[in-house]
């Protein structure tokens, strides 16, 4: 118990910036020591940087050493660097934490990796739809037809048929064949 007691008394605390791994048994310093990237440490603890946020020093002291993720791109808690590209079809602001948290609007869509915002998403071609989170425009399918920006396919009127995919307008569906009747 002797031993326990001499060890505490010379235990000092560890500074900002360095890591004090378990059984550290010399002064740390940001050159033998360094709190690791994606990190800061206070009192010698790595602290990881919060989601959407990152940090590529070594030896950094504050949680304002992490850097807010860039527009177009995601962070992991605890990165180092970007953690990757927001999705087609979703758009990622700064601070984003995921590829997959900001779909694009019903109406929209995005092709491409990187979006920044809700204007980093396109208005739907007539002749397609776009739900939610779409990275394509959908086919308007046979019987249907989509104006431009819609989110659902519209039947066609009652007494006409859509033979195709694709239409555009009602006016694009064809009037019932005599002898049948289009419900």
């Amino acid at each position: 118990s002797n031993t326990t007691s001499t060890t505490l008394k010379n235990a000092q605390a560890c500074g900002g910036g360095v890591w004090c791994k378990a059984g550290t048994d010399h002064s740390p310093s940001t050159a033998t020591d360094p709190c690791p990237a994606g990190y800061f440490c206070i009192a010698g603890i790595p602290e990881a940087c919060r989601a959407g946020s990152y940090n590529p020093n070594i030896a950094q002291n504050a949680e304002a050493d992490c850097i807010l993720c860039t527009a177009g791109y995601y962070c992991l808690a605890g990165a180092s660097n970007l953690t990757g590209e927001c999705a087609a079809g979703f758009y990622c602001p700064e601070a984003s934490t995921g590829p997959f948290t900001n779909p694009c609007p019903k109406r929209t869509y995005r092709n491409e990796t990187k979006g920044q915002s809700t204007d980093s998403c396109g208005t739907c071609p007539p002749g397609s739809y776009c739900p939610v989170g779409s990275s394509d425009p959908v086919a308007c399918p046979r019987g249907f037809y989509c104006v431009v920006g819609v989110y659902n396919p519209e039947p066609c009127p009652i007494g006409t048929f859509g033979n195709s995919t694709g239409l555009h307008t009602p006016e694009d569906c064809t009037d019932c064949s005599p002898g049948y009747y289009c419900d």
